[in-house]
């Protein structure tokens, strides 16, 4: 015990000493009636007070400083009444103090510039006194204590959601909510609540509820030191992409609590890829260095797999056959690596797959057999398979693919004829509304217009590229059935016969591509119907005929229509013998309402032989009836003198009427 009480004597002035400190054993302290009170700035209680607190300590309106860490202050009765005195107060801890869950709530903290408050290891829980104190009778009235800098709130027991004014505590540096044991706590929301903080260095709410995404707030924490977020039921998206990241990754033993996304792509990573993974939900390992056999996929099974990128690499031997095991694979990008052989069987196995990318490898033989179970799943949307070695003919069954977006083929060894697909396909123009913000566009299309890469937004394609193959034949009408086509590409092919003359109905097409093929006769007049076109080719083929004219074709230059020595008119030097202009666009209705075409549609040839064949007809049908009976032949003759004399009686007598008219 310390006494110094100087009632009667002159009082001490001056500091107090910070000595007092290490009196571990002091148990009483008075120093009422003295000088120094007002200055003392800090005061470490930590000890057994009994059951009151002196309240001269009220007094110490300068106290900045005060700790009674450890102080069972469930049998104190009067320390939040002193506390409540200290209007300068910047640090109060109070950990391990047990304080007490029930209290009157009708003080209110009167300390503004609280810095630092640690609560820790108590008992409390959302609705304890401690909190309507603090708060003003609120548990979200954080954002009330915008100078506070470190708050622990760590081995409590608080419930429900953390406060969404938390994003008020805008000086916050420390936020401590650890080991809220999963047993006995049941704290949950999601974390970007808790992370708006710019000077934020401590971050610890591990063994809660919390869930949702960590995702781009926390990479704007550009002070946070550490961070602990352990045993909780986070999504983790672990984006490490577009670094300089390089060397092996290890094959740590890692299993997932929950299955992540991880996105390593665009780095320099290399060797094997471990096969931990492929324990993911999503996966983008693409543009890395990557040189092993892709012998991982055989040690891998992953139902739960849904997105797998391993595009842009170095992967290079036979593609495993081993894809039963991924059944739940939606989106499969191999693009761009080094794989050869035939595709393995087991992809027809991908049952629930919607984009499909293949392309820039060098696969040989036929599109496998077992992609025919793909012919009564609706869910593929891209198919790109170009820049390969494929051959044979386009297997017929991909016509029952009715949600198909996007069908490339091109830069293949594709022979045959296109197939005549009816019904189904003719539904193409759905837009795919899937899982795409994993992936680059430029990944999985690229169209190839006269050496012009034209990427776009896969959720808004509808496109067919068959370019670049042996194709033959003459181009399916089914094709025209396709009204939400916007780019068609089957150049670079051996079509024959002439462009159908409802090429006009696609009202949606952008790109026209039909160059170097064996095209006949002259291009359709109702091509000039199709007023979005922007990029058009019928070069190098046997086209013939004036070139029709329309507001958008007027903008296509010579390049679109040369190599097709009977083509004339603009924009072609070479002027038509006889320059005329095309009939009016003309709307025809009939079973087809809305679908237009041209007056020159009915000039074929089958017109001209009607013609002559009617005219021979009524000719000989009169004349050679005349010429054969006599009787008839005669009573027609003499029916034309009749006629004759008739109308030069009345011509003469009307002639003499006007002349007595003149001459009165």
């Amino acid at each position: 015990m310390l006494n110094l009480n100087f009632s009667n004597l002159e009082p001490l002035r001056g500091e107090l000493s910070q000595f007092l400190i290490d009196l571990q054993y002091l148990n009483y302290l008075d120093t009422q009636n003295n000088d120094f009170n007002q200055s003392l700035i800090h005061l470490d209680l930590t000890a057994n007070l009994g059951t009151n607190i002196p309240f001269h300590i009220g007094n110490l309106s300068s106290l900045q400083y005060l700790d009674m860490s450890s102080v069972n202050l469930s049998k104190v009765n009067n320390w939040l009444q002193v506390v409540n005195k200290l209007p300068y107060l910047t640090s109060l801890h109070l950990e391990s103090c047990n304080l007490p869950k029930n209290f009157s709530v009708w003080l209110v903290n009167s300390s503004t510039s609280l810095h630092s408050l640690d609560l820790s290891d108590n008992n409390l829980t959302s609705s304890s006194f401690v909190l309507q104190w603090l708060f003003n009778f609120n548990t979200n009235g954080f954002s009330k204590m915008k100078s506070l800098t470190h708050l622990f709130l760590d081995y409590n027991e608080f419930e429900g959601g953390v406060p969404k004014t938390f994003s008020g505590l805008c000086n916050l540096k420390t936020l401590s909510l650890p080991v809220l044991n999963l047993d006995w706590n049941q704290i949950m929301g999601l974390l970007p609540n808790l992370i708006k903080f710019p000077s934020l260095r401590e971050l610890g709410p591990h063994h809660n509820h919390l869930n949702g995404t960590i995702l781009d707030n926390l990479g704007k924490q550009s002070r946070l030191e550490r961070m602990h977020l352990v045993h909780n039921s986070f999504e983790v998206y672990v984006n490490m992409s577009h670094n300089q990241i390089n060397g092996h990754i290890p094959n740590f033993s890692l299993e997932f609590s929950s299955r992540p996304t991880i996105d390593l792509s665009s780095n320099k990573l290399e060797g094997e890829i471990p096969s931990f993974l492929f324990k993911v939900t999503h996966l983008d390992i693409s543009n890395n260095m990557f040189s092993e056999p892709a012998l991982f996929l055989c040690t891998t099974n992953n139902s739960n797999l849904s997105i797998l990128n391993l595009s842009n690499k170095q992967l290079l031997g036979e593609l495993p056959n081993y894809w039963m095991h991924f059944e739940g694979l939606k989106i499969l990008n191999l693009a761009n690596n080094r794989f050869h052989g035939k595709i393995p069987n087991s992809i027809g196995s991908l049952l629930g797959i919607e984009i499909l990318d293949l392309g820039n490898k060098s696969f040989t033989g036929e599109l496998p057999s077992s992609l025919k179970n793909w012919s009564s799943h609706l869910d593929l949307v891209v198919l790109f398979l170009r820049s390969n070695h494929f051959f044979g003919s386009i297997p017929s069954h991909l016509c029952h693919l009715t949600h198909l977006q996007l069908l490339d083929l091109a830069l293949n060894h594709i022979s045959g004829s296109i197939p005549k697909c009816t019904g189904p396909i003719s539904t193409i123009g759905h837009l795919y509304k899937g899982p795409m913000d994993f992936f680059d566009c430029d990944d999985l299309a690229f169209w190839l217009w006269k050496g012009r890469d034209l990427s776009s937004n896969l959720g808004q394609i509808e496109s067919i590229d068959l370019s670049s193959n042996k194709l033959t034949g003459p181009i399916p009408r089914e094709i025209m059935e396709l009204a939400g086509l916007i780019s068609l590409n089957l150049s670079r092919n051996l079509l024959t016969r002439r462009i159908t003359t409802e090429i006009g109905v696609l009202w949606s097409l952008e790109y026209l591509d039909l160059s170097k093929n064996q095209l006949s006769s002259g291009i359709p007049p109702s091509i000039a119907l199709i007023n979005s076109l922007n990029f058009l080719d019928l070069s190098n083929n046997n086209l013939l005929g004036i070139i029709p004219t329309g507001p958008q074709q007027k903008t296509f230059n010579a390049i679109a229509y040369e190599g097709n020595p009977n083509l004339c008119g603009f924009p072609l030097p070479k002027k038509c013998p006889r320059e005329t202009t095309q009939n009016p666009v003309v709307n025809r209705g009939g079973d087809h309402a809305g679908i237009q075409e041209t007056e020159d549609g009915f000039i074929t040839p089958g017109f001209y032989v009607s013609v002559t064949l009617g005219f021979v007809i009524g000719f000989w049908g009169v004349f050679g009836t005349l010429l054969l009976n006599r009787s008839w032949r005669f009573s027609y003759f003499n029916f034309l003198n009749n006629v004759k004399d008739k109308l030069d009686a009345i011509v003469v007598v009307n002639m003499a009427r006007l002349q007595r008219q003149h001459q009165t």
